[in-house]
């Protein structure tokens, strides 16, 4: 849901300069990161999207249910759907984009670093963002598949001790790739307590509108993200269905 981008925000981490680990790129210790919007237009078309990326996204899946992982490939599907409409030209004013909205630093740790050293050391930061990120979105869904991949078994392989189990459910999947901090905590765990910055920018995942947003509320949200546009949810589906069965 990062295309367009309006002023409504979802969690995650701001990570500030280039970590030489996983682990600190994504630290619970940071702030929360700018995400996706309420509001949408209609999408009803998948060109952009090739078969190779499809089958990429159902191993992706298969790789997560062999850590213990309850989820499917709609799963995985799903959350690259509430971040980003699953194109991989989204992004923000803050620097994250891509299919699951990766920042520049999470980018730059698993490998995804274009420019040669010589060349990016006289760059300033702000030329350093705008041309790191610049060249992922020229990426196609496919190419940045692999780098997603990589994040998320990251994620599980620090966050949840390399036990996927803690993965049951599409909303936990979510938390996975946006706060990986908080994917263990019981479904009543308020992620955005009531009145907080945190909850002001992220109201969006809120959508029984309570005035502050639990854990549990993530699976609404995504459930919510798919059903903006039933068409393109279903030809994504129907895609993801043609590429299982020639898996």
């Amino acid at each position: 849901m990062r295309f367009d981008w309006p002023k409504i925000v979802v969690g995650g981490f701001v990570v500030a300069g280039v970590y030489a680990t996983y682990r600190m790129v994504t630290s619970p210790s940071l702030p929360s990161r700018p995400a996706p919007p309420a509001s949408h237009s209609q999408r009803s078309d998948t060109k952009h999207l090739s078969d190779a990326f499809f089958r990429l996204l159902h191993d992706t899946a298969e790789d997560l249910r062999k850590k213990g992982a309850r989820v499917t490939g709609s799963d995985v599907m799903a959350v690259l759907l509430a971040e980003s409409e699953v194109k991989p030209w989204s992004g923000n004013r803050w620097g994250y984009a891509g299919l699951n909205g990766m920042g520049g630093a999470q980018r730059r740790a698993l490998g995804f670093h274009p420019v040669p050293e010589a060349e990016w050391k006289v760059l300033s930061k702000e030329q350093q963002m705008h041309h790191a990120e610049a060249e992922w979105k020229a990426l196609s869904a496919e190419q940045q598949m692999p780098y997603v991949r990589r994040f998320l078994l990251g994620n599980v392989r620090d966050f949840a001790k390399g036990d996927g189990a803690v993965l049951k459910d599409v909303g936990r999947l979510y938390m996975l790739n946006i706060m990986p901090a908080y994917v263990g905590k019981p479904d009543d765990y308020v992620v955005f307590p009531k009145g907080s910055e945190g909850y002001k920018n992220n109201a969006v995942t809120d959508r029984d509108q309570k005035g502050y947003t639990e854990v549990r509320d993530m699976a609404r949200f995504v459930v919510w993200a798919t059903n903006r546009d039933p068409g393109y949810w279903q030809e994504l589906q129907h895609r993801l269905r043609a590429a299982q069965e020639q898996a």
